[in-house]
């Protein structure tokens, strides 16, 4: 399986982190664009992060995104059955 998108290096993983935990940070407040903005980038480069796909759906239900929000589901249905379902929950609470 493929972690990074291209050249794997220690580069891909720091710039990866830097966007996720910018997501994180900016979620925290309530600014969901810019949350979305940042876990997007992070997922083009290693798009087979469940957490990153879990916390981009967050947001997109954040924002009343449903149809964003399914469809990241579905890719995580792929990458981890526990997210999926919890994501699954929630989308059904909200």
């Amino acid at each position: 399986m493929k972690l990074f998108k291209g050249k794997k290096t220690n580069s891909n993983l720091v710039e990866f982190i830097a966007h996720r935990n910018n997501g994180t940070f900016l979620s925290r407040r309530d600014r969901w664009d810019e949350a979305i903005s940042a876990y997007r980038r992070a997922i083009r480069i290693k798009f087979d992060d469940a957490k990153t796909h879990y916390d981009l759906a967050i947001a997109y239900v954040m924002i009343e995104d449903r149809a964003s929000a399914a469809k990241e589901h579905m890719i995580l249905k792929n990458l981890d059955k526990y997210l999926a379902e919890k994501l699954s929950n929630k989308l059904l609470l909200e």
